[in-house]
């Protein structure tokens, strides 16, 4: 017995008429009777009773369409679950980033990652560092490129240190210090500062005052921004200035200029965050790709330096 034996007679079964079973099975009316013959004879028993206006099944194919059926629909189910391993779901993993780490983080991680795992879909999302952790604790993200990560996140999560990077101050271009390259923090005292909102650059604010108090003065905050496009926005409109990653200078700044702080003001760390109980391969690899970007990065400053 044959899987198209059934086929045939299911389909036999359902039209009670061989011209209709052979027009939906698209083979000759001979062909279907004879497969049907060859059915009856091998199980032994009638399964239709011919008559002049079709087919009526016997009590034997009442009993065996049923099973018939049963059977065609586990052979279709078994070749459907098989097809899983012929073309199977691309691996992926969605990556949140904040967007000073695009250029000198991502995309070179990404370009030495794609070498190793040509396969894998790596998706890119741009988050503030307030909305990366609840992403990455609800799954939606599997890892997290933030800055300045609070101590509580390394106690749920797995923690990487990837950079410290140096406070740069950014005035407007028509400010009285944008011909200069390098300012002290304590020619900004009287300045109007923008800081950032506390629910998306968490721990941003006490950062920038923590740098201005170290140089003798408070801070007058007085505008938050909710990200870093919309703070360079405001120092380029003459709003106030304000501090922050000087490789935030990879991002469009139209009309803001980045002044180095002289003398420099403590680095801000930026962190690779991972789920502690996700060690896929792939996303340790991804990991070490980026990490092997920040030893790169901190080889070309030393020899700048030197």
């Amino acid at each position: 017995m044959e899987l198209r034996h059934l086929r045939y007679f299911v389909t036999a079964a359902e039209e009670l008429n061989i011209s209709r079973a052979s027009s939906r099975l698209r083979i000759s009316q001979p062909a279907v009777s004879r497969q049907i013959h060859d059915l009856e004879d091998e199980l032994g028993v009638e399964l239709f009773v011919r008559e002049s206006g079709g087919l009526r099944l016997t009590p034997a194919g009442e009993a065996f369409l049923p099973q018939a059926r049963d059977i065609l629909r586990r052979s279709r189910e078994a070749v459907d679950r098989l097809q899983a391993f012929r073309n199977p779901a691309p691996v992926k993993i969605v990556v949140g980033y904040i967007a000073p780490m695009l250029s000198v983080v991502v995309t070179p991680a990404l370009r030495a990652f794609g070498e190793t795992y040509p396969d894998v879909v790596v998706d890119l999302i741009e988050l503030s560092p307030g909305d990366q952790i609840p992403a990455l604790r609800d799954a939606k993200i599997d890892i997290a490129l933030v800055g300045q990560p609070c101590p509580e996140v390394a106690k749920e999560f797995h923690v990487t240190e990837l950079n410290r990077t140096p406070l740069a101050a950014v005035v407007s271009d028509h400010h009285q210090y944008a011909l200069r390259k390098k300012v002290k923090l304590t020619e900004l005292e009287e300045e109007k500062f923008i800081g950032f909102c506390e629910q998306t650059f968490p721990g941003r604010n006490e950062a920038i005052r923590q740098a201005c108090e170290g140089a003798g003065f408070a801070p007058c905050i007085e505008q938050q921004a909710h990200n870093l496009a919309a703070a360079i926005a405001l120092v380029s409109s003459g709003k106030g200035v304000t501090l922050m990653p000087d490789d935030a200078d990879h991002l469009p700044h139209p009309h803001a200029v980045f002044l180095t702080l002289q003398p420099s003001v403590p680095a801000e760390v930026s962190a690779l965050v991972r789920r502690k109980d996700d060690c896929r391969p792939e996303l340790l690899a991804f990991a070490e790709a980026c990490v092997a970007v920040r030893l790169t990065r901190a080889a070309s400053r030393q020899l700048a330096a030197a």
